[in-house]
């Protein structure tokens, strides 16, 4: 449980080096041993616009955002507009004096403004404006009293790797600026940090990298992609990592060449994937058929961010759900999940992986910007207990024993058919979209038709009794009057709300982590929703898209209420409270 947290968001406009200077930031407090979570709020595209970089550190594991702010780096004057409303009393706001010329200083509530020229310092002494990052993170290691060890271990990996000695000599010497003009000529106060919370069995990690692992521990080695925003880590990383591991990576010329290229991939016997967004997605519909009629296993994870259209290219949403659930005509079976935090990031997909194999069919991982571009500190994966599971795929020998006569789309009792791949001998078979007989060939057979449909969607209750499929998660009161549904980084958020009420109000919650929304566990929920007076249905979208899909499902629907944001930022755990408080 969170006790004691700060915030300490950089803001100045894109192209500025605020994510950078956020980034070697972030590995200091980590170093110096504190839980932490990330924020990034950056506009699409490379320069101007207004771009923050938020970092809570915390006492203990933290997996959402911060609403307020207790040290703001302005280095604009967009980032007053922006933040303001953030600050709190108490607050610590350090701004550049050459560049912010006009604000609105808020005497009233406890502020303590401090002006250092931080762009002028770097150009008088270094003859560059370009090393004012490096003072502005020596003011803060100045406020929170940081050790220099960890600032020069975060600067060896951040700049003496990438820009040599000398410039990692330079920029530790903008840092003890930094520090000592904070120190000895503003005479600034100092802020206490949390405490450290955990040893070195940890790591700091994002949600798309933690996607990565899990698809590399899982035994994927094709990716196909098309760079789209916010999973384009995804695909980066695995173009760098594939080639280790004996993979392949193909930048497609757009996303239906992309799931294509991955369905091949899969019918040739590779463990194969796609990475991709909401666009990106709406691409593939037709192509998802494919691979839920020729049961080819397939695996798309999609980092959702705001639509229609373009939409929010950099900011998070959940809105996809709807469409993951239904896109492509007619009936297929297909298998989704949500992954709410980075280990499940990772869990989720290395599993995603055995469920295509076993089931013969697409999987799609549903992630969100809040989690695929930010970072968490979490403990470092357990690699060993990830498993290799490849369903009813046939060895040769098993095709060639004596009598057995193969037929890729047999008839069975749970509706997955033994599977071969090119090249075995006794695996002869055709593969296509249209509808097809046993054997693989073309038919209109109404009958058929029939019987193969069902086949098919008997998948969906194979999936249900997986081990690999991720059941629901609950967290808080289970003598709780009220119930909450998430699903995603809501997960995070709702189980920091309900510690902050139980605290400071006397209410308590039940949470339910929905992690697997087809199949849609039906007896699980229906069970949750039974107990409360009331369920709070918390998501990021308009139209309640988890609500609607629970009351397909649950014929207790009446008892929801629906808690919505959709502006493009991630719900915080005040305003999780708020709404909360407001509704009962």
């Amino acid at each position: 449980m969170i006790r004691d947290s700060l915030n300490i968001t950089i803001n100045g406009e894109a192209g500025d080096g605020v994510l950078s200077a956020g980034e070697i930031l972030c590995d200091v407090f980590f170093e110096a041993g504190v839980w932490l979570c990330t924020y990034k709020n950056f506009p699409s595209r490379i320069r101007g616009g207004h771009t923050s970089y938020s970092i809570r550190i915390a006492d203990d594991f933290c997996l959402s955002r911060a609403e307020k702010t207790d040290i703001l780096l302005a280095f604009d004057e967009d980032a007053f507009l922006a933040h303001n409303n953030e600050l709190k009393s108490g607050s610590i706001v350090i701004y550049d004096p050459a560049k912010i010329k006009n604000i609105i200083k808020s005497d009233n509530m406890g502020i303590t403004y401090y002006e250092i020229p931080l762009a002028d310092l770097s150009t008088k002494n270094f003859a560059k404006a370009l090393y004012k990052n490096s003072i502005m993170i020596g003011v803060v290691a100045a406020i929170l009293e940081i050790d220099s060890k960890h600032i020069q271990s975060s600067f060896i990996k951040y700049i003496k790797a990438k820009k040599g000695e000398e410039a990692f000599k330079i920029n530790m010497q903008a840092y003890d600026l930094g520090v000592q003009y904070y120190k000895n000529v503003i005479n600034g106060k100092n802020m206490k940090m949390p405490a450290c919370g955990f040893n070195k069995d940890m790591m700091m990690i994002s949600g798309n990298d933690s996607c990565v692992i899990g698809a590399l521990a899982g035994g994927c080695r094709f990716i196909a992609a098309y760079p789209i925003s916010p999973a384009t880590e995804i695909f980066e990383a695995m173009c760098s990592l594939m080639p280790e591991f004996g993979g392949t990576a193909l930048q497609a010329e757009d996303e239906i060449a992309a799931v294509c290229a991955a369905i091949g991939a899969g019918f040739g016997g590779t463990r194969a994937m796609s990475s991709t967004s909401g666009p990106g997605i709406s691409l593939m519909a037709e192509a998802i058929g494919l691979s839920g009629c020729s049961e080819v296993p397939l695996v798309i994870i999609d980092a959702q961010r705001p639509g229609p259209s373009t939409g929010l290219p950099t900011k998070t949403e959940q809105g996809d759900i709807n469409h993951v659930i239904f896109c492509s005509h007619g009936d297929i079976p297909r298998i989704v999940i949500s992954a709410g935090n980075v280990r499940e990031s990772f869990e989720f997909t290395a599993n995603a992986f055995n469920l295509a194999e076993i089931c013969q069919c697409p999987v799609i991982l549903l992630s969100e910007q809040s989690i695929a571009q930010n970072k968490f500190a979490v403990k470092k994966f357990d690699l060993s207990k990830i498993e290799i599971d490849r369903g009813k795929l046939l060895s040769e020998e098993e095709l060639l024993a004596p009598g057995y006569k193969f037929a890729r789309y047999e008839f069975t009792n749970d509706g997955i058919s033994p599977r071969a791949i090119p090249s075995q001998k006794g695996g002869v078979h055709l593969c296509n979209g249209n509808e097809h007989e046993e054997s693989g060939r073309i038919t209109e057979d109404p009958e058929l038709r029939t019987k193969m449909t069902d086949k098919r969607m008997k998948k969906i209750d194979a999936a249900r009794v997986s081990k690999y499929l991720p059941a629901p998660k609950y967290f808080g009161d289970e003598n709780a009057k009220y119930g909450i549904i998430v699903t995603g980084y809501n997960s995070g958020v709702a189980a920091e709300a309900i510690d902050k009420i139980k605290t400071s109000k006397g209410c308590s919650y039940k949470v339910m982590q929905l992690t697997a929304l087809l199949p849609f566990p039906d007896k699980e929920a229906l069970e949750f929703i039974k107990k409360y007076d009331k369920i709070f249905v918390i998501e990021n979208n308009k139209s309640a898209q988890l609500s609607g899909l629970i009351k397909m499902h649950i014929p207790l629907h009446d008892k929801l209420v629906s808690i919505l944001k959709y502006d493009g930022i991630a719900f915080s755990a005040d305003e999780i409270v708020r709404k909360l408080m407001e509704a009962v």
